[in-house]
């Protein structure tokens, strides 16, 4: 597929450091509650996304890969302003949970425009 897109790229800052926390200290509940701490983050993030027209493409870890395309939306110029209003909503989202068992958590963000090429490469079974 080749097209033009808004790329938006975000990651939990401090994720690391609450997962040694949380495991270090409470073992396999510790994992249960990061687990939990990371589906919730998630969540909102993939409601805020779709809410702006967007599609989540990938999950790694505790980052997030999200695809407005310009076709879909009126142009590059609204995929772009789409992305852009997902950034400080996701931005409002994590300073509103900033911190978990007093670890402090913040956001990193990448956000590009133009040219998009997407191939699936692979498969289920080893196809």
């Amino acid at each position: 597929m080749d097209s033009e897109a808004a790329v938006l790229l975000s990651d939990i800052s401090g994720f690391t450091q609450l997962s040694e926390k949380l495991i270090g200290e409470h073992g396999a509940e510790g994992i249960d509650r990061l687990t939990a701490v990371l589906d919730e983050q998630f969540g909102r993030w993939v409601d805020i996304v779709a809410d702006l027209g967007g599609e989540v493409v990938k999950f790694a870890g505790d980052a997030l890969l999200a695809v407005w395309f310009a076709d879909d939306l009126g142009g590059l110029q609204q995929a772009v302003a789409a992305a852009g209003e997902c950034v400080l909503a996701i931005a409002d989202s994590m300073e509103r949970h900033a911190s978990v068992d007093d670890v402090p958590l913040s956001l990193r963000v990448g956000l590009g425009a133009g040219p998009f090429s997407a191939a699936r490469i692979g498969g289920v079974r080893g196809r």
